[in-house]
């Protein structure tokens, strides 16, 4: 092996710092109205969206993520109201010949705060 046992072990000390930035979801919220007149059954919630690509462990890792920012958001309970897959739009790479796209597979999970004691129906 080139570089020997050292250079194996920057070079997978580098995969893991570039992997530990991707394990991050990433959240757009819809909330309530701010009138503080609002009704309490007002619906409050939101949309989390993750790279959907990557080893088994990176993704459930984002999974974990999604989940904490969608409890932290209703601070407690919350249900999933659907989940699907989306691409991204294509970003053509200029240096490579012949032009090729690159595109992503994001998890899109919309979900919706709950005050509850579990009954989802």
């Amino acid at each position: 092996m080139r570089g020997g046992p050292r250079g194996a072990r920057i070079v997978l000390l580098a995969a893991l710092i570039a992997l530990s930035g991707c394990a991050e979801a990433e959240m757009t919220v819809v909330r309530s109205p701010a009138s503080p007149y609002a009704p309490v059954n007002e619906k409050h919630g939101g949309t989390v969206k993750y790279l959907n690509e990557g080893p088994q462990t990176v993704l459930d890792a984002r999974e974990r993520d999604a989940y904490k920012k969608m409890e932290a958001e209703c601070r407690g309970r919350y249900k999933v109201i659907s989940e699907r897959t989306e691409r991204t739009t294509p970003s053509y790479l200029e240096e490579t010949a012949p032009r090729m796209s690159n595109t992503s597979e994001l998890k899109v999970i919309d979900f919706e705060c709950t005050q509850d004691d579990g009954d989802f129906n």
